[in-house]
């Protein structure tokens, strides 16, 4: 018992200290998200799906579609840093602009969202409970519901690859994994060096 409290303390002391020597994180995280649906898994996605093998693949997709040059060696440490990515469930706190789902049979609940968001306009609360009444009302294999992984960070950590995945539907959904570069105090989404569709 005491050892498992000792390497859940350590873990917990590393990853404190792997995101502080991050800078601007939490700006990385709401640029990740912005563009995705307000419901969140509290899960992460557990892998990035790059591979080492298609590192060609990805170099021509980023030139093809963004013109951006990425160096081989960029994608290689992103990619081998991606093998053990940090897992552990996505705080409420972390993602104050989304609503995060712990289950897909969750029921959630308005006046929790309203404390959250501290909503105090009608149209704002009003718009919010449409979205909670669709969710709450849909079946739990139909629902919005948005992954992402934490972030991957090359060995400068001035770069970073985070997955995204649409779980919505057994008939559709898909994803991408997006590379940002930290650049002048902020970070900014290059594009995507991957999709898919299922």
């Amino acid at each position: 018992m005491i050892r498992h409290l000792l390497l859940l303390a350590a873990f917990t002391l590393f990853k404190k200290n792997t995101f502080e020597q991050v800078p601007n994180y939490v700006q990385l995280i709401d640029s990740a998200i912005r563009l995705s649906g307000v419901f969140i898994a509290a899960q992460p996605s557990k892998h990035i799906r790059l591979d080492i093998t298609d590192t060609s693949y990805y170099k021509e997709f980023l030139q093809g579609v963004y013109q951006y040059k990425i160096e081989t060696g960029l994608l290689i440490e992103l990619i081998n840093n991606s093998i053990n990515i940090d897992a552990s469930y996505w705080a409420d706190s972390e993602l104050k602009n989304s609503i995060v789902v712990k289950n897909r049979n969750e029921f959630i609940k308005l006046k929790d969202v309203i404390k959250k968001f501290n909503l105090v306009e009608k149209e704002k609360i009003k718009r919010y409970r449409k979205l909670i009444n669709e969710f709450n009302n849909t079946s739990s294999w139909d629902k919005n519901i948005f992954y992402f992984s934490r972030p991957v960070f090359d060995n400068s950590k001035q770069f970073a690859a985070i997955s995204y995945e649409n779980g919505h539907s057994g008939f559709g959904g898909g994803g991408s994994v997006t590379l940002f570069h930290f650049t002048n105090g902020v970070w900014r989404e290059i594009g995507d060096i991957t999709r898919w569709k299922h």
